[in-house]
């Protein structure tokens, strides 16, 4: 649900049921990281190299200090969903989400207080042009904003209902808003007046960002990306060549780092920039470079230096300890991990599992391997009845805190 780059190469993504991926070679390959929740994660930030947040459902927020080596739970207090996380330096933060609710933290996460507001409406996002002046976005045409760094929030003016769902500031003065049904506006008085701008476009829009004055992108629902060249005085559609929702970062994990065509359809819900290039992410797990060549005689396509053969349906399934599956084509088994790219998407990016969290491996071929729980380093091949039935057992089961079996519908 959104993607963050602390610099060219080392950029973050998270989403669904506690998923946090992380890149070192500027999105050619990610890793899965250990999030230590199942929750749902919306927004990701990081003050420097190695302090970064991420705040989700049911008013989680997370908190690394390594790079994201190690997620630790922070206490919110808030059981509402956040949807969006932002701070000013290392120690002062915000956090917004359900019911108006805005959050604020001067020491680095430790404790969070509640700022008060006029609105009661779910919040989307939060930025700030300099430390003590930022700005919320939410439904129903909802635009705070704060001269005092949080300590009073009021209201701008804004003509309609709009559902709005993300903004950018290329200086202190000029703001772009986009939301429901294709709608960009654009503030040139830092949001006390807004003139809508041409979208060439009725979709949902998820995520606006600039590379400059001049030159914007958004990103929407069914692959929608849109450009302007001219401060946002029009805006052309380009083929994404997804149909899924693309956001910050996008539903069911679609990352593109694109040059305008990205050859997928899926939904992208977050977008941003490095001098590398221009990442988005959205469903299906796609993650696209900017660099795309095909080789006919090989049947094969290459991606920013990534090639797979892709007519291949020879599938490999990893199931993890939490009981989770990926259908997936094994590059390399290491010492402590394994590499692979995803079954349904072989031209997109090596993603790496630990292989501590790693249950069994069905190969292709038909033949299993069973990981050792006490030395992850040890694993065994098998076909026999008694490994299946521990196979099933575990799916089928999951042991409850009081040490009593629980049936899990699969």
């Amino acid at each position: 649900n959104s993607v963050y780059f602390v610099d060219v190469n080392n950029g973050y993504s998270v989403g669904s049921s506690g998923t946090i991926l992380k890149t070192t070679d500027a999105g050619n390959s990610w890793t899965i990281l250990s999030s230590g929740t199942t929750l749902d994660l919306n927004s990701v930030y990081f003050v420097d190299v190695n302090n970064g947040y991420s705040v989700g459902s049911s008013g989680i927020i997370l908190k690394t200090t390594d790079a994201g080596n190690k997620w630790t739970t922070l206490t919110s207090g808030e059981t509402k969903d956040l949807y969006s996380v932002y701070f000013t330096n290392v120690n002062n933060g915000y956090a917004v989400g359900d019911q108006g609710k805005i959050y604020k933290t001067i020491n680095a996460g430790l404790k969070w207080e509640k700022n008060s507001n006029k609105s009661s409406y779910k919040l989307r996002a939060i930025n700030f042009t300099d430390s003590t002046t930022g700005f919320v976005v939410g439904e129903f045409g909802t635009i705070l904003k704060t001269n005092d760094a949080g300590e009073t929030w009021n209201m701008l003016p804004y003509k309609s209902a709009d559902l709005l769902f993300s903004f950018f500031f290329t200086d202190t003065k000029t703001c772009y808003l986009v939301g429901h049904s294709g709608k960009i506006k654009k503030s040139t008085d830092a949001g006390e007046t807004w003139v809508k701008s041409s979208s060439e476009t009725k979709k949902d829009l998820y995520a606006v960002c600039f590379t400059d004055n001049n030159n914007g992108y958004s990103v929407g629902s069914s692959g929608t990306i849109l450009n302007t060249i001219d401060a946002g005085s029009t805006w052309k559609t380009m083929s994404s060549g997804v149909t899924n929702d693309l956001y910050s970062i996008g539903s069911s994990g679609t990352i593109l780092k694109t040059d305008m065509s990205s050859g997928i359809t899926n939904d992208l819900y977050s977008i941003c920039f490095t001098s590398a290039g221009v990442y988005a992410v959205g469903s299906k797990g796609l993650i696209l470079t900017n660099i795309i060549t095909t080789d006919n005689e090989a049947n094969k396509t290459s991606l920013n230096g990534i090639t797979n053969d892709t007519t291949s349906s020879n599938c490999d399934n990893i199931i993890l300890k939490n009981g989770n599956e990926i259908s997936a084509k094994i590059l390399e088994i290491g010492i402590n991990e394994i590499k692979y790219k995803k079954c349904d998407y072989l031209t997109g990016p090596t993603i790496a599992v630990e292989k501590s969290g790693i249950f069994m491996i069905k190969y292709s071929n038909g033949t299993k391997e069973l990981f050792n729980d006490k030395n992850t380093n040890e694993s065994t091949a098998t076909n026999d009845l008694c490994f299946n039935g521990r196979y099933d057992a575990k799916k089928l089961y999951k042991r409850s805190i009081a040490g009593t079996l629980v049936p899990t519908l699969i």
